[in-house]
């Protein structure tokens, strides 16, 4: 089973990845906005920094694997 926190971040993230699909293009197109695979876009970048960040703070609070401090 996955951690709690896994899943509260993943679950909002599966369906920013959806959202895309659900504005498909119709035919007509307007230029006045964003539209709403821009923002399921912005908030995939969004997470993803935020997961990167809190990897590279993790990995820098880790002693080596090696047994030096």
């Amino acid at each position: 089973m996955l951690p709690r926190t896994l899943l509260s971040v993943l679950a909002p993230v599966s369906l920013l990845a959806a959202l895309p699909a659900l504005a498909a293009h119709t035919g007509v197109t307007r230029r006045n906005g964003y539209s709403w695979s821009d923002a399921a876009i912005f908030g995939v970048v969004v997470v993803a920094l935020v997961l990167a960040r809190r990897a590279l703070r993790h990995r820098m609070r880790s002693p080596d694997r090696d047994g030096r401090d």
